[in-house]
């Protein structure tokens, strides 16, 4: 997230002073764009190592994670500028802390995610475990494409509150 912040803020500017401005909403909808594709990815690279017979790579993973990192990157900063510019000056401060607190909120949903997706069998084999992430990344990934494209719907929408 470091590292790649400095590239995502270059874009942004790079985009801006070239009177190619991104808007909020469509740079929320990037961040559910690559957190789709990183979930594609893995089911992807899950069905291939099983058809192969082989482990899945540590690289996938890697690349899972940039991903996910970059999709981050495209949404939390984001967030809060948004609250910042679109929010009147007297309710900053709690809108803010809504905008913190959904974070965490999110933290929980993923936890109760992982635990929907965990293996409960100690004794589970390879086969039925690879099945068990198959249908997590498979409903991960869905679930993510549909956020992404009701968000691309809404982009011309949002513009228009927000210019309000």
């Amino acid at each position: 997230v470091i590292v790649f912040g400095f590239v995502v803020n270059y874009v942004w500017y790079y985009l801006h002073k070239s009177g190619r401005d991104v808007s909020i909403a469509a740079k929320f909808s990037l961040g559910f764009l690559f957190n789709s594709v990183c979930f594609l990815l893995l089911l992807l690279g899950l069905i291939y190592s099983m058809k192969m017979g082989v482990k899945l790579g540590g690289w996938i993973i890697v690349i899972a994670y940039l991903l996910v990192a970059i999709g981050e990157l495209c949404i939390s900063p984001t967030s809060l500028a948004m609250v910042t510019s679109l929010v009147p000056e007297r309710l900053t401060s709690a809108m803010m802390g809504i905008s913190l607190l959904s974070i965490g909120f999110g933290g929980k949903l993923a936890g109760v995610l992982a635990n929907n997706s965990a293996i409960n069998k100690p004794q589970a084999t390879l086969l039925e475990s690879q099945q068990i992430y198959i249908n997590a990344f498979l409903g991960y990934f869905l679930f993510s494409v549909a956020t992404f494209i009701v968000s691309i719907l809404l982009i011309k929408h949002l513009r228009k509150l927000a210019a309000l």
